[in-house]
């Protein structure tokens, strides 16, 4: 592998450095609905970003290639894993229905990854893809095919999803939790804004993806709503259980 120097770098490396952290802070609370998702899926970005970091200092067609390619080991797992936490956050999900779902939210993350590992040798994702010389840096460009739309579509469909449930769940708990859902959709749309700005070509910087550096702006928003608002400390899970099936006055503590 031959590698270049790229403004970027250091920027994407920051943000995967926060990804990862919110990503141990949330598996340390493991135990609260919703955060196994949200440590994977943390995870998912952190891959993501480094993957993209080594992509862009490749300075070759082959190494940008395999790191494209390597993105993909998180990219696909985005959309199932905001939706699974979309789902366990909002108190939607019973554990004993959670394998099924499972099951079924896997399956397209692993066939997309075979088709994303084996693209040259059908050309379904990128029917085209090449590398050249722009502003003195090697860039890597790409067609989309058939598959890369239809799994655009489905990932949008789990996140819209995901979306729509926090915002349910935002208008109807009470005001002392409307900080951390408020937070943690501002923070699922930054990446969202910069993923359709690049696949649709209306980014202002031509060949640099923005959607890793929209999750650097989500992974600040989660870490605020973490410390911040009690992010997986308290959620609105237990005060729909506790609170509005009691009549008396009651004192919710956390483990502190």
């Amino acid at each position: 592998m031959q590698w270049q120097y790229t403004p970027y770098f250091i920027p994407l490396i920051l943000s995967f450095s926060v990804a990862s952290a919110v990503g141990i802070i949330a598996w340390q609370r493991r135990k609260a609905a919703g955060a196994i998702p949200l440590a994977l899926l943390m995870v998912a970005v952190a891959v993501w970003q480094l993957a993209y970091a080594l992509q862009l200092s490749g300075a070759d067609f082959r190494t940008q290639f395999f790191w494209v390619r390597f993105r993909y080991l998180g990219i696909v797992w985005l959309s199932p894993l905001l939706l699974l936490f979309a789902l366990q956050y909002t108190g939607r999900l019973r554990w004993s229905k959670q394998r099924r779902l499972l099951v079924w939210l896997a399956l397209e993350p692993v066939v997309i990854l075979v088709l994303v590992w084996t693209n040259a040798r059908h050309g379904l994702f990128w029917p085209q893809a090449t590398a050249h010389i722009h502003e003195g840096v090697l860039v890597w460009s790409r067609t989309h095919g058939i598959i890369f739309w239809l799994h655009f579509v489905y990932s949008y469909a789990l996140i819209g999803a995901g979306i729509v449930l926090l915002v349910l769940e935002f208008w109807r708990t009470c005001r002392g939790y409307r900080w951390q859902l408020g937070l943690l959709l501002w923070g699922s749309l930054m990446p969202i804004v910069g993923n359709l700005i690049s696949s649709f070509s209306w980014n202002p910087f031509p060949y640099l993806d923005l959607t890793p550096f929209g999750f650097t702006l989500s992974g600040l928003c989660m870490l605020w709503s973490l410390y911040g608002f009690g992010l997986l400390d308290v959620v609105p899970l237990a005060r729909d259980m506790i609170v509005d099936g009691l009549q008396d006055g009651i004192v919710l503590l956390d483990q502190r």
